[in-house]
């Protein structure tokens, strides 16, 4: 139907005047109300990718229903950015491994996400690939990319002098309140990563009866100073370890530059899995700058399948943003090398060539 609309003026041809990512609007379909309601995320992520990072908000009045993409125009503050999404579903589910840039590390932190920041539209700069935004409370820049399909990067830019680097890892969190079944995080300071999983059930996940568990891995390639972790919002520190659906855990840097960065990986199998994902997409020796360029790429090859070549700017603004939310689900759910997790909970792996994929959602 999106294709057909505009048959008479669309044709299957790589040239364009202007890059059809520029006319993709990452806000369209983060807000509305009752069935209106849009349900995307405005986040970063590649074609039908597993990961999808991606702001959580919430606002002085916090209703469930606004915000089944884990993000709603409509509020003023980010509580951190999550990891998995869905797309256009009509209940709330997902929204694993969130992810936040601190400056001080107490237990009153986790209590009722002490960690959330203001924020400002204005401040954020986004196209598919790429979401930037500044953080008011603690004063810090979060920008977000990915390196694949797997693996989302983040870049902590700290404007105040004389703070600590500290990012914190909330196993806990996911959209449906409550539904952390179990979780576990682990440090590993002597080679600067975090590991862990979280097992949520959430609106749809839950009626397999297991619900879902994301693996992670995050490599950070500056050396951790400081460490510790929340049992709830009992805080021990010098701590690696913690297990449990309250498990919170932190990691401070050492660094003299005023940007701290880090590769995030996910997997739906197991740790292992995730450790796969992040060295079969992410090198130490790309930039940041690099992967946004190369998101970027990846999104104008697929948008640019379609030329329309006539039309207003609005029409444009409309037919590729819609092609976008096209190209966004479902989720690639095998990893990297094609393993992945069947119904049965079983591991099995995919003829070479071959990628199975989840989230096909009944609402949109």
């Amino acid at each position: 139907l999106l294709f057909a609309i505009l048959a008479s003026n669309v044709h299957s041809r790589s040239f364009f005047v202007h890059d059809p990512v520029d006319y993709v609007n990452l806000h369209i379909g983060t807000g509305g109300d009752g069935f209106g309601i849009g349900s995307t995320m405005p986040g970063v992520q590649l074609p039908f990718g597993t990961v999808r990072a991606s702001p959580d908000t919430s606002g002085s009045l916090f209703l469930n229903w606004r915000h089944f993409g884990g993000y709603y125009y409509g509020d003023d503050r980010i509580r951190c950015f999550s990891h998995t999404h869905m797309v256009g579903s009509g209940t709330l589910d997902y929204g694993n491994i969130c992810v936040m840039p601190i400056t001080t590390a107490t237990s009153s932190v986790v209590r009722d996400y002490g960690f959330q920041s203001k924020f400002r539209h204005s401040s954020e700069r986004l196209f598919p690939g790429y979401y930037s935004v500044y953080l008011k409370n603690p004063q810090i820049e979060v920008e977000l990319t990915v390196a694949g399909t797997h693996t989302a990067l983040h870049r902590y830019t700290y404007k105040s002098t004389g703070v600590e680097r500290l990012v914190l890892f909330d196993a806990v969190h996911s959209l449906v309140e409550g539904s952390c079944v179990n979780a576990y995080i682990r440090i590993f300071p002597e080679n600067a990563t975090v590991v862990g999983w979280s097992q949520s059930k959430g609106s749809l996940t839950r009626r397999n009866g297991m619900g879902t568990t994301v693996f992670f891995i995050a490599a950070l390639p500056h050396p951790v100073v400081s460490f510790g972790v929340w049992n709830d919002s009992q805080m021990f520190t010098n701590t690696t370890e913690i297990s449990g659906n309250t498990s919170r855990a932190y990691v401070g840097l050492m660094t003299s530059q005023s940007s701290v960065q880090m590769a995030l990986a996910v997997s739906f199998v197991s740790i292992e899995q995730a450790k796969v994902n992040l060295k079969s997409q992410w090198s130490s020796n790309t930039s940041f700058d690099e992967y946004i360029t190369a998101a970027r790429r990846t999104w104008t090859k697929t948008l640019s399948q379609v030329n329309v070549t006539a039309g207003s700017n609005q029409t444009l603004v409309k037919f590729y943003t819609a092609m976008y939310h096209a190209f966004m689900a479902p989720t690639q759910f095998s990893d990297s090398n094609g393993v992945y997790l069947d119904m049965a909970n079983k591991v099995k792996s995919l003829p070479p060539g071959t990628t199975h994929y989840s989230d096909l959602s009944i609402w949109e």
